[in-house]
């Protein structure tokens, strides 16, 4: 049966014939070693894409490619005060792409989080092309889609091309 989709199984024997090939391939006197050149590169560039895909969510690199301008998130406005609520938890009202809903803030999280239902009504979507990222919560750990948020809004704070989870 043909399907668009591959299994794992199909995949492990796609990545084990193409194994096969390039250690054959590797053996030729030119061609080997222009092809583990090409190769090294392939697998340097696939660690540098996957880094800077993850780098916004981990609080120790984020800084590193605000440092190195590789971050095109930008913040207007540096301080806001918010009332704790007789629940004992921190609620603000927020505008999120032209869509104002309420969110909790956690001051202890890493990323912003948004619900999918959130998301939906704000136009978020996850970003195409980027590997989930696992989030360890009270609950426990959950799978999560990175995305960003063209425009949040909050008081007299603004953040463009915010890093979210979904």
């Amino acid at each position: 049966m043909l399907s668009t989709i591959p299994s794992w199984q199909q995949l492990a024997l796609y990545a084990l014939g193409s194994a096969l090939v390039l250690s054959l391939l590797f053996r030729l006197p030119y061609v080997g070693q222009a092809l583990r050149g090409v190769v090294s590169f392939g697998i340097l560039a696939l660690c540098l894409f996957f880094f800077l895909q993850q780098a916004p969510f981990q609080p120790w690199l984020a800084p590193l490619l605000e440092r190195t301008g590789l971050s095109r998130q930008q913040v207007s406005g540096d301080e806001i005060r918010i009332r704790m609520s007789p629940d004992g938890h921190f609620w603000v009202r927020v505008t999120i792409n032209g869509v104002e809903t309420r969110m909790l803030v956690d001051s202890g999280a890493t990323v912003t989080g948004l619900s999918v239902e959130t998301a939906k009504q704000a136009g978020v979507r996850p970003d195409a092309g980027v590997a989930p990222i696992f989030a360890r919560t009270a609950n426990g750990v959950v799978q999560a889609r990175p995305a960003t948020v063209e425009q949040l809004e909050l008081g007299a704070m603004t953040a463009s091309d915010l890093k979210v989870v979904i």
